[in-house]
């Protein structure tokens, strides 16, 4: 039976995760996860999109991402294979990296983003790999704090507009906002946890 097409909604931010073939590590280590930001800048030259936020996991990774002009079917999967080729001659594997088809869920809108932007950065924390978000190197969360280095650059396909566009002042009380509210989202998180409680965050796995 063949695939479903994928619907694509140009201007429209997607929670977009994929994991390795069988769960297996992505990330092994630190070059790994530089040369997976490599490829991001690479497929955005040729194909511009935005993030919002994103995240690297050992053996997935989360972005929330929107592109205007090309499908997210055509930019994901050119990201897919240009970081399974270097996985492959790297370890000295071949067939597939990635399982066969990425998880995309349309976020309708800005208090979806927000929800999904909380699960995004604070899945090390869920995973129990962290304390706090910004202790975790290889996420966006970074650039939502105040206290990111202002050496440090975003990537070029980063923008955090969407996310503290939803709360009122300048960038600096926007950013204290957002983590404020990021801690409160987690708590509420666990408190379900701990009560059994069923869990819902837009576009989550």
């Amino acid at each position: 039976m063949p695939r479903r097409k994928r619907i694509w909604l140009p201007d429209t931010f997607y929670h977009v995760t994929d994991r390795g073939n069988q769960k297996q590590t992505l990330f092994y280590e630190k070059s790994d996860f530089l040369t997976f930001q490599n490829v991001l800048d690479y497929v955005y030259e040729k194909y511009p999109f935005e993030v919002c936020a994103y995240c690297f996991m050992s053996n997935h990774y989360h972005f929330i991402i929107k592109s205007t002009d090309e499908p997210l079917s055509k930019i994901i999967g050119l990201i897919k294979k240009r970081y399974a080729d270097y996985y492959n001659k790297k370890y000295n594997l071949t067939g597939h990296v990635f399982e066969d088809r990425f998880f995309a869920d349309p976020l309708s809108s800005y208090y979806n983003i927000q929800r999904a932007s909380y699960y995004v950065h604070y899945n090390p924390v869920n995973a129990y790999m962290v304390n706090s978000p910004l202790n975790y190197e290889w996420s966006s969360f970074k650039y939502y704090s105040l206290d990111c280095p202002t050496s440090e650059e975003p990537p070029q396909y980063l923008s955090t507009a969407p996310i503290l566009s939803i709360f009122q002042g300048n960038t600096t009380s926007q950013k204290i906002q957002y983590n404020q509210w990021c801690k409160q989202a987690h708590t509420d998180y666990t408190t379900r946890q701990v009560n059994g409680d069923s869990i819902q965050v837009p576009g989550t796995w």
